[in-house]
């Protein structure tokens, strides 16, 4: 899950991190929310889940009012979220191609026996 806000120039990149990941892609959720850009983030987020079925873009119009914006943006990524787990990252930084498979073993170490059988790609 990724929250971003006006990052036209880091999300190419990120998003191709993302669709390269060494992850079974029929187990890989990527939800972007986008939080009131005013530049060319939301393009590039519609383009990316309409190239990708795992690529959701959740659009934020209005700030919260309860809670601080980058919150708020977590908040509903994790409620549209479908999966176990949940990683993020910032919409600016760059992550290697391992880096959702080394997440989820590193849970699935951390948990045992019951998550592995229940969610492991590897299964």
């Amino acid at each position: 899950m990724i929250a971003a806000g006006n990052e036209e120039k880091n999300l190419p990149d990120l998003i191709h991190d993302l669709v390269n990941q060494e992850y079974p892609m029929n187990k890989l959720e990527i939800i972007f929310v986008n939080d009131r850009s005013s530049d060319a983030t939301g393009g590039i987020l519609t383009e990316a889940a309409e190239n990708y079925a795992f690529i959701k873009h959740i659009r934020i119009d209005e700030r919260s009012s309860e809670l601080s914006p980058k919150k708020h943006a977590l908040t509903l990524g994790i409620e549209a979220a479908q999966g176990d787990i949940i990683v993020s990252t910032d919409a600016d930084c760059r992550v290697p191609k391992f880096w959702v498979s080394s997440m989820a073993r590193s849970e699935e170490r951390r948990v045992g026996k019951e998550c592995r059988s229940r969610w492991s790609p590897y299964h």
